[in-house]
């Protein structure tokens, strides 16, 4: 009996210990991305989930002020557009964020996707957002909840984070987090 119960120890020792190792492999994310770095100027790093797999997105983001062209009276709207460097993988994300207050920059606030935004006429009165990605088989996907938190904003560079779940015509969905400091958009960079 006493055998027995020095070996039951020992496996519940090596067990443990197994577990403990797992659990800590577990969180450790592979490759070269780090969520704690900053990006640089005119730069983004974001993480994404789609059916369980993790990928990461990096590149240039700019932003530009237009006015959105939807209801009765033009609003104006902050964008962002996150380009993908590597083409085979998609054209990469835009953001767009109505303003109530435009007074020449964006403030620093978070801005979240309403659930109302659903109808027709609510469209231009929240969030909205595109990821155009290349997985499989091309798929747009579209805001389906989330934020963008604005941390600084100047004439020169607007940066930031973002937390966001966007969903395709055909229910898949996508999570996007990281970070982004973005530089203005100029005329001869159009999209």
């Amino acid at each position: 009996m006493k055998f027995s119960r020095h070996i039951l120890i020992r496996i519940w020792g090596a067990t443990f210990l197994f577990l403990l190792v797992l659990g800590s492999i577990s969180y450790i994310v592979p490759g070269k991305f780090s969520t704690g770095k900053e990006p640089v100027k005119g730069k983004y790093r974001l993480a994404s989930v789609q059916d369980g797999e993790l990928m990461y997105f990096e590149g240039p983001v700019y932003f530009e002020f237009a006015d959105q062209q939807g209801g009765n009276k033009p609003t104006p709207v902050f964008k962002l557009h996150f380009i993908n460097q590597d083409v085979s993988r998609g054209r990469g994300f835009g953001f767009q964020i109505p303003l109530t207050d435009y007074s020449g920059q964006i403030h620093t606030e978070n801005f979240k996707v309403s659930a109302k935004r659903k109808g027709f006429i609510n469209k231009f009165e929240t969030v909205f957002g595109y990821a155009d990605v290349v997985r499989g088989e091309t798929s747009l996907f579209f805001t389906e909840s989330g934020s963008i938190s604005i941390r600084s904003s100047s004439q020169q560079e607007v940066a930031g984070e973002m937390n966001m779940l966007l969903k395709d015509a055909k229910g898949k969905s996508m999570r996007i987090r990281g970070s982004f400091n973005a530089r203005p958009l100029r005329s001869e960079q159009a999209f």
